[in-house]
Formats: C-alpha cells, structure tokens, sequence
C-alpha cells in the first residue's frame, strides 16, 4: 500500500530522511503560500484604490469625500435603548457599592469607564447607520460584497467615502 510516514525496523535513516523531507517540502509550500497572499493582498489594494478617483503614493485620495447622510434620530435612539439601559445598570451597581455618601476613586474610575464604552457604542451605531444610507444610494453593480463593504467603511472612517458622483465617473 502506502509507505508509512514514520521509520519502521530496519528503516532507520531511510525513514528519518523522508521525514525531514516531508519537513522541508511543508515548508517551502507554507513560505509559497505566504508570498501567494501577500502578492494577492497587494494586488486587491491596488486595484481597489484605483477605482473611480485618483490617490497620491500613500493612498490619499486627491478628491473631497461627501459626507455620509445624516441618519434619523428615532431609529438611532431605539438601537441604543439596550446598550443606554444596560450602561445605567451597570453604573447604579457600582455606585452602590460604594460606601456611605462618597464615591471612592476607583468606583468613580469604573463608572467613567462604563459611561466611555457607552460612548464608543453609540458613535460606532452612528456611523453603521450613516453608511447604511450612505450605500442605499449606490448602484447595484457598485454594491459588491460583504469586502467591499468593509472596504468602503474603511474608507468612510478615514474620511474618504463617499466619492461625489460627478468625480468617480471615468468620463469627468
């Protein structure tokens, strides 16, 4: 059948040998494979950001970006009810665990933190929103899939997407 993958008797250094084989060819495939996705990775960015507008050699676009749509204040309150909720919870707790009329640092310290989370949350539930109706507005062959998602929100956080339409066409 097949050759066993480790030394039988009497194989001794015939088996060692093919071991250290297999060894070195798992190696050099892993080393391959690593060059293949870099090159790939490179390949992806480059052409991504030679879509639709122009960039300098660190990959800043030369064109203004639009500013995302402003989102509607009712579903962005119900999205953070949860989180606003559970974030005064948490603080009451703590705060509780304080004692007497005093709050000690570290109490004070945990209450920040639990308050910045809160913070974090909603600013991240803002700009999901934003972008969600940012991307309504794009065509369909335009939509792409979930990486251009990430790509685009990618973008957005750095300020540059939403491309104006008159500039993202080959023809303006």
């Amino acid at each position: 059948m097949y050759p066993s993958p480790t030394p039988m008797a009497g194989q001794g250094t015939l088996g060692a040998g093919r071991m250290l084989l297999l060894g070195r060819l798992g190696q050099m495939l892993s080393g391959k494979a690593r060059l293949i996705e870099q090159y790939v990775a490179e390949r992806v960015k480059n052409a991504l950001l030679e879509l639709g507008h122009d960039t300098d050699e660190d990959g800043n676009s030369s064109i203004d970006a639009l500013p995302l749509p402003l989102m509607d204040a009712d579903p962005f309150v119900e999205a953070m009810q949860e989180p606003v909720e559970a974030a005064l919870r948490q603080a009451a707790q703590r705060l509780n665990a304080g004692p007497g009329g005093y709050t000690p640092e570290k109490i004070e310290e945990e209450v920040h933190a639990i308050f910045a989370e809160l913070a974090r949350v909603a600013i991240e539930e803002a700009f999901v929103q934003r972008m969600a109706l940012a991307e309504i507005d794009l065509p369909p062959e335009k939509t792409g899939g979930s990486w251009a998602r990430k790509y685009r929100r990618m973008m957005a956080r750095e300020g540059r997407w939403p491309v104006p339409p008159e500039t993202s066409s080959t023809g303006g």
